[in-house]
């Protein structure tokens, strides 16, 4: 679990009337023992933590890491919410907190966010070796892409949504190891992906179009024919390696898990 993930768990029952980045804003700096500019961004900063398009930087980490307060961070929780939401939390953390109840899910959830800053905090050589590996990965993404753009047009009369969903809503639960596989590169790509496409649109205004409404096209019929999710993910990515012409089935399962992020891809889990 990363930190807008934790996030995303948290505040729908924590909310309190707040936006998610005045939510997130708020949050940060009344868990810790004393004020710190690292944590206090305005709502346009918190803002980019959403939709995984910004990663809490490293600063914020080690010092929320060092100064989270226990008792701040319970208090934050229980006076943004009431006996309802309370249980509510137990529930949504269920898998992680299974003897958690309505008198100490505050307590508890301070130890899963002091680890989701831990994780957050990797070591430095495996950040530049996953760099040096993300770099190339870009470059076979961007390629792709490209590629595409350069295939015969075909019509599909598709209706886009063009608003994210949480991974977690559209991912069944017994999926864990695709839903790990997609969050992943939705945590890596998705920014660099949705800035590769902003930048082909101003020789190519269709090409986003296009290949999401494809995707969606044969997303939609895999599923009507009763298709797992795994069985559509595969299907999707194979389809675009043979469609383009690659072997990198790597930077075609960025490129489809962007997608599934980007609602062309599943529906969400009601």
């Amino acid at each position: 679990m990363i930190f807008i993930e934790f996030i995303e768990k948290i505040y729908p029952y924590c909310g309190n009337g707040r936006n998610k980045a005045s939510f997130i804003h708020d949050f940060l700096i009344e868990i810790v023992d004393e004020y710190n500019k690292e944590i206090d961004k305005d709502e346009t900063e918190c803002g980019k933590y959403l939709n995984f398009k910004r990663k809490l930087p490293k600063k914020a980490c080690s010092y929320l890491l060092s100064h989270i307060d226990v008792n701040n961070f319970t208090d934050f929780i229980i006076n943004n919410s009431n006996d309802t939401s309370l249980n509510e939390l137990c529930y949504e953390f269920r898998e992680e907190l299974p003897n958690a109840t309505k008198n100490n899910i505050a307590e508890k959830l301070v130890a899963i966010f002091i680890q989701v800053i831990k994780e957050s905090l990797k070591n430095k050589k495996t950040t530049i070796l996953n760099n040096q590996n993300g770099l190339e990965l870009e470059k076979a993404i961007s390629e792709i892409i490209i590629k595409f753009s350069n295939t015969p047009k075909e019509k599909y009369d598709s209706l886009l949504k063009y608003e994210p969903y949480n991974i977690d809503k559209k991912i069944e639960e017994h999926n864990w190891v695709l839903k790990n596989d997609i969050r992943n590169n939705v945590i890596n790509y998705y920014s660099y992906i949705e800035e590769l496409f902003k930048d082909l649109s101003t020789t190519d205004s269709t090409i986003f179009d296009r290949l999401a409404k494809e995707i969606k096209y044969r997303s939609d019929n895999l599923i009507n024919e009763g298709n797992s999710q795994e069985v559509v993910f595969n299907t999707l990515v194979d389809w675009l390696k043979n469609k383009v012409c690659t072997k990198q089935d790597t930077a075609c399962r960025a490129i489809i898990s962007f997608f599934v992020q980007d609602c062309e891809v599943f529906h969400e889990i009601s």
